[in-house]
């Protein structure tokens, strides 16, 4: 098991707006209800990125950096959620990662050793049938999982009111 800690840069910058001004957006871009959308990225069964998002627009943006044992990598995921009925949503997305790879090592005066990291990008299109209240696994492969979610925000009571 590792006993390392996890260290975790989380800035997430959502850009709840569509993408053109709804000012001069012809359609309601709203969506009927609002979300929570959740994309989980999970490595090794150890989840290194949880991010959730209030919808209340079909367009949303995400860009988020992960910082793991020191390498440091970028998401980008971007959507168009369109609703087919009352529990089913199709998902229209891009997601990209900056992913480190070593190209190479370093010696200095001392014999230590540095490594040579650079980034490259890597990514998908595609689209997916999300149910609300179900998780859907995007990709996986030998160590990655991706999942995405959608569920109705926790009404607000008493008991989980936070002052």
């Amino acid at each position: 098991m590792n006993t390392k800690p996890l260290f975790l840069l989380t800035l997430v910058v959502a850009v709840l707006v569509p993408f053109e001004s709804l000012a001069d957006s012809k359609d309601d871009l709203r969506l009927p209800e609002n979300l929570v959308f959740r994309l989980i990225i999970e490595e090794h069964d150890e989840t290194i990125a949880d991010l959730r998002l209030l919808l209340a627009h079909e367009r949303f943006h995400i860009t988020h950096l992960i910082r793991k044992d020191d390498e440091v990598s970028s998401l980008r995921f971007q959507g168009v959620l369109t609703k087919t009925d009352d529990e089913e949503y199709y998902l229209q997305y891009t997601f990209g990662r900056s992913v480190p790879v070593v190209t190479g090592e370093v010696r200095s005066e001392q014999t230590s050793v540095r490594r040579q990291v650079t980034h490259r990008d890597v990514g998908w299109e595609s689209t997916v049938q999300l149910k609300v209240g179900e998780a859907v696994t995007i990709f996986q492969d030998t160590k990655t999982t991706y999942r995405l979610s959608l569920s109705r925000p926790a009404e607000r009571t008493r008991e989980n009111e936070t002052p």
